[in-house]
């Protein structure tokens, strides 16, 4: 069974923005969320790492050098919390 997808209504804001202004991230962003719900235990593209501190219980995958998927697995719900900046940083 595939996961959910849930963005939350700031990270909706940050794919949304990629959709108008540059396609070939919002590709690279689609790619990373259909491999999370392919590979949610946290192996797969983008160096999926599990993240400490306040954003403990997240994971990360790299869209590229400067940002970054933010999401954790609930249940059977992928849901995503930034896919803009690095970690929440806005």
């Amino acid at each position: 069974m595939s996961l959910r997808v849930v963005f939350t209504p700031n990270a909706w804001q940050d794919f949304d923005g990629w959709l108008s202004r540059d396609m070939k991230m919002a590709r690279r962003i689609s790619k990373l969320i259909i491999d999370v719900q392919r590979n949610p235990q946290g192996t797969g593209i983008g160096k999926p790492e599990m993240l400490k501190g306040p954003l403990s219980g997240w994971s990360s995958r790299r869209i590229n050098d400067e940002h970054r998927l933010i999401y954790r697995v609930r249940g059977n719900d992928l849901e995503i919390a930034a896919c803009h900046g690095h970690y929440l940083d806005k």
